[in-house]
């Protein structure tokens, strides 16, 4: 890996999106067999809609655009189609304030894309992931790198990135998306093992330690014997906790209902990594991730609610009964 002259504080590498928002007024939900819950259409019907809203999404969109509102110094390393799509999410991206001169148009192809129905808070998303070329680039001098979902073929990036920190230095936060999660574990535990920071939700947890655990000290005890430096865990309405090997921590949830939980993960991820680059103990940065976490889902969009830090300290005096607590190992 080569690094150019330019320096930022992260570099987040990962997929995006170009969603649309649609707002469901009513539809039915039901538990299916296995304890699935499903949402229910008229089958055959034309059913009246709100304007849609169109928004740039994905795990490296939204991480990206949540450091840059911190004020970090960020750029996003990503594939996009070479589409209509693919400029806007580029152009969008670069309007932010995020260096966008590691991202990719790649030809012939097209952008990823999905549909989300909003009702009730919750979200089902119908997802278009197009097949990637994934070629290794320049980076440029960093503190942290993230890395979030690709596609198929990202092992030569997350290895290019591993094999980078050895010589540079930087450190390295991996949230999986729904390719290493496929995966499982054993196709990229060897990151893992390189990782300071390891983010999932609980059922991402459970999945990928193949159990039915339910006890969070459990969870937590398991995934960070398999080898990286801190594992947090979000578990949506409950809040958030981590260890260390040594300390652990827990962190609940802002007290209002979510408008749209879209986001949710990745905005506390960008809060959680925003505050170790600004050189917070990791303990304090749970309340960074779930302050910002709280507010997106405020609203509509994975980027609308994203605070600034002038913001974030005016929450932390709001919400201060709303901090870390242990957790006994």
């Amino acid at each position: 890996m080569l690094f150019q002259k330019k320096h930022c504080d992260v570099i987040v590498i990962g997929d995006a999106t170009q969603d649309v928002y649609v707002m469901l007024d009513d539809a039915c939900v039901q538990k299916s067999k296995g304890n699935h819950t499903n949402i229910c259409l008229p089958f055959g019907e034309k059913i009246p809609i709100a304007e849609p809203l169109r928004m740039v999404g994905g795990n490296g969109a939204n991480v990206a655009c949540g450091c840059v509102s911190f004020g970090l110094k960020t750029a996003y390393w990503g594939v996009l189609g070479d589409d209509d799509f693919g400029i806007f999410i580029r152009d969008d991206l670069d309007r932010k304030g995020i260096d966008v001169s590691l991202t990719t148009l790649q030809a012939k192809s097209k952008t990823n894309y999905s549909t989300i129905l909003l009702y009730r808070g919750e979200r089902t998303i119908l997802s278009y992931h197009a097949d990637r070329q994934y070629t290794a680039k320049p980076f440029f001098p960093t503190q942290w790198v993230y890395l979030t979902s690709m596609a198929s073929g990202y092992e030569k990036i997350w290895r290019s990135v591993v094999e980078g920190k050895k010589k540079y230095g930087y450190r390295i936060a991996i949230n999986p998306g729904s390719h290493q999660m496929e995966d499982g574990l054993s196709a990229w535990q060897w990151a893992l093992r390189a990782a300071d920071v390891v983010i999932v939700n609980k059922h991402e947890a459970q999945t990928l330690l193949s159990t039915s655990l339910s006890s969070d000290v459990g969870l937590l005890k398991k995934f960070h014997a398999l080898g990286c430096g801190i594992i947090v865990m979000t578990n949506s309405r409950e809040g958030a906790c981590g260890y260390d090997g040594e300390h652990a921590y827990q962190i609940d949830a802002l007290p209002f209902k979510a408008v749209d939980s879209t986001g949710a993960g990745d905005s506390f991820a960008s809060g959680f990594v925003s505050s170790l680059v600004l050189g917070n103990h990791w303990r304090d940065a749970l309340k960074w991730g779930i302050l910002n976490s709280g507010s997106v889902v405020s609203q509509i969009g994975p980027h609308n609610g994203l605070l600034t830090q002038r913001v974030l300290f005016q929450w932390m005096k709001k919400y201060k009964t709303i901090y870390p607590h242990s957790l006994s190992m």
